[in-house]
């Protein structure tokens, strides 16, 4: 038995380089499972690398990919990076939130000659829920001298409205635009408002 286990001993001492290299391409080998095994646990989703606030044009490095589980991945997710870059954001999304379709503005919205795309938000969110892309309505903010509400802007065509339902648990929340079809003069009297106090509406 002894000399079976000096044999034994010998043979390692001879070929434990052979060993080594053999027991390093197993250990290799696990490893690369280990990790096929975890990426493949999800499908690759674009999120907000940090904060974007609404009416923002989104560029590459405000946003990164992860993987999310395919239960959990809203069907109007994007899986590349290039998909949303140069899309304007119609709400705020917060950093780590899934970028979904519904969150942005339609490329390829136009609006008539002369006339400008606007995010805005309105102060009352069930109100908002009635509105349709298409309709017309008369914009309200603060009076500055009355301390009351005046007309702001009138005959306003709504271009979007927030997509109320979410696709799934990982959609993201938080405050969400209108966009409005207005002059470059209505948009800074209604960026002057807003920016005192909240905007209201009131359906044509």
């Amino acid at each position: 038995m002894q000399s079976f286990f000096d044999s034994v001993l010998r043979a390692f001492r001879r070929y434990r380089r052979w060993f080594a290299a053999v027991l390093a391409v197993v250990g290799v080998a696990a490893a690369l499972s280990v990790v096929s095994s975890a990426s493949s646990g999800g499908q690759p989703t674009v999120v907000a690398a940090r904060s974007i606030a609404g009416g923002s044009v989104l560029s590459a490095s405000d946003l990164r990919v992860i993987r999310v589980p395919a239960e959990a991945r809203p069907d109007d997710a994007f899986a590349q990076i290039a998909e949303v870059v140069g899309r304007q954001a119609l709400r705020d999304v917060s950093a780590r939130d899934l970028v979904q379709d519904s969150d942005l503005l339609n490329g390829e919205l136009t609006s008539a000659p002369g006339m400008v795309k606007l995010p805005v938000h309105f102060s009352d969110s069930g109100a908002v829920s009635l509105l349709q892309a298409g309709q017309h309505i008369d914009i309200f903010g603060p009076d500055g001298t009355s301390g009351g509400f005046r007309l702001v802007a009138s005959n306003i065509t709504v271009l979007t409205v927030p997509h109320n339902e979410p696709s799934g648990p990982l959609s993201s929340g938080g405050a969400e635009l209108v966009v409005i079809e207005v002059t470059a003069e209505q948009a800074a009297d209604i960026s002057a408002a807003a920016s005192i106090a909240s905007l209201s509406f009131a359906l044509r």
